[in-house]
């Protein structure tokens, strides 16, 4: 799975859109979209040191199963230059709870 970083100056309002994956078997080296359908999505920025800076509620764009989200900026979620990263937490129908990457975060610049 590549991961791209996300980039944006301070201030502005530029969505961040990522589909998100997962490994088809662990180990496969084989990803696949995750199934969204019925889900909701939190977006969370966090800084270097792991701790969470904006917690907020994204969107999922067209068909749930094709995996794709968006934030959308607001409220001066983006008011520090620096570098960050994004997780996405995803909660299923069931109630279960799974956190996108799960491990670590993908990398977001403000200039």
């Amino acid at each position: 799975m590549a991961t791209r970083t996300f980039k944006s100056n301070v201030g502005d309002t530029k969505p961040c859109d990522e589909i998100l994956e997962k490994e088809s078997s662990p180990g496969s080296g084989t990803w696949a979209p995750i199934d969204l359908t019925g889900a909701t999505i939190v977006f969370l920025l966090v800084s270097s040191d792991g701790a969470v800076q904006t917690t907020a509620a994204a969107t999922i764009l067209g068909t749930p199963t094709n995996g794709e989200v968006r934030y959308d900026w607001s409220g001066g979620g983006n008011a520090t230059a620096g570098t960050f990263g994004r997780r996405w937490r995803i909660t299923y129908p069931s109630g279960v709870v799974e956190t996108v990457p799960d491990q670590g975060a993908y990398p977001v610049v403000f200039q």
